[in-house]
C-alpha cells in the first residue's frame, strides 16, 4: 500500500532513514516542509502495516515534476521494494497530469540508476558537489571584505539548471526565485552568482547558479562570495557546479568535493514513455 504521509508518521519515517548516509540523511530536515507543502506529495509505502520506504513528488509546474527522497529501509533493500516504489511514484506523477519528471542522484547509487534507466529515464546533466567550510583554521583564512560586490534582489529568469541543495530547478521552469529562500544576486566584473539560504541547513549559504569569467577574476569573485557568506553569519557554502564550468577557481578557494568530481547526475523522462505498465 502507498499513501500520503502525515505528521503522525514522523517516527516511522525517521526509523526508515536513521542508518542511511551513515545517519546523516536529509529527510528528517525536509520532513516538515514536505508534509506541509501543497506542491509536494510525500508518500510512504507500507507492507504488513510497517513503513518500508518513502519518496516525495514535487510539482514544479502544471506539467513538470521532481522526484526526490526515495528511500527503502536498508535491511529491506534488494527485495524489489525500490522498483515497486519507483513505479508507484511514476504512476502518481502521470495520474497528476505531469508530462516530464526529473530527479538527481549520486554517482554510486547504482541500484537506483539501474532501476530508473530501465523504466525510461535518461541522464541529461552532470554536476560536481562542492562545499567550503568557513570555520577559521590554521591553513585557511577567508578575506571578510567583499567591497566591489554588487548585491541585488532581482533574480533574472535563467534558462539553465539552478540547484538548491540536491533539488534542481530545470531550465524550462520560470520564476526560479520562488523556489529559493532569501535569494540574492551577487556580481562583479563579469562574474555573477545567485545565492540563497540552504533549504535544509540554516547555517549554509547555497550558490544556486554561477557564471564565471577567466583567471584571477573568477578566483577573486569566489573569495568575495566566501567573505560575504562569513559576514552574513554562515559557517559554510555549498554548491553544485555543472560540468561545463571550470573547477579550478573553486578548488583554489578551498571548495572540496565529497568523493570525486562529476558525482551528481540529473535524470529526465517523459511520463508517457515510462515503462511502468
Amino acid at each position: 500500500m502507498i499513501r500520503e504521509l502525515v505528521l503522525e508518521d514522523r517516527e516511522s519515517v525517521l526509523e526508515v532513514v536513521k542508518d542511511i548516509w551513515e545517519g546523516d540523511d536529509y529527510i528528517p530536515a525536509a520532513f516538515d516542509s514536505w508534509i506541509s507543502d501543497g506542491d509536494c506529495c510525500f508518500m510512504g509505502m507500507w507492507k504488513d502495516e510497517a513503513l518500508v520506504g518513502v519518496a516525495n513528488l514535487r510539482r514544479l509546474s502544471p506539467t513538470v515534476g521532481w522526484l526526490e527522497g526515495m528511500r527503502i529501509k536498508p535491511e529491506l533493500q534488494g527485495k524489489g521494494y525500490g522498483r515497486e516504489l519507483a513505479v508507484e511514484m511514476m504512476r502518481l506523477a502521470r495520474n497528476e497530469g505531469l508530462e516530464e519528471l526529473y530527479f538527481s542522484t549520486y554517482f554510486d547509487n547504482l541500484a537506483s540508476i539501474k532501476i530508473n534507466e530501465s523504466l525510461g529515464f535518461s541522464r541529461v546533466a552532470v554536476f560536481t558537489n562542492l562545499e567550503l567550510e568557513l570555520k577559521p583554521s590554521a591553513d585557511l583564512e577567508i578575506e571578510l571584505k567583499y567591497a566591489g560586490l554588487q548585491i541585488g534582489c532581482e533574480i533574472a529568469d535563467i534558462e539553465a539548471y539552478m540547484s538548491n541543495d540536491w533539488f534542481f530547478i530545470p531550465p524550462e521552469i520560470g520564476r526560479k526565485r520562488n523556489w529559493l529562500k532569501e535569494p540574492e544576486t551577487l556580481s562583479r566584473e563579469g562574474n555573477m552568482a545567485v545565492v540563497s539560504r540552504n533549504p535544509k541547513f540554516f547555517d549554509c549559504m547555497e550558490i544556486n547558479y554561477i557564471e564565471l569569467g577567466k583567471g584571477e577574476d573568477s578566483e577573486n569573485f569566489l573569495s568575495l562570495l566566501a567573505g560575504y557568506a562569513r559576514e552574513k553569519g554562515y559557517s559554510r557554502v555549498h554548491t553544485m557546479v555543472p560540468e561545463s564550468v571550470e573547477l579550478d577557481p573553486f578548488l583554489k578557494n578551498r571548495f572540496a568535493p565529497f568523493e570525486r568530481f562529476h558525482d551528481v547526475f540529473i535524470y529526465r523522462a517523459r511520463t508517457n514513455e515510462l515503462k511502468i505498465d
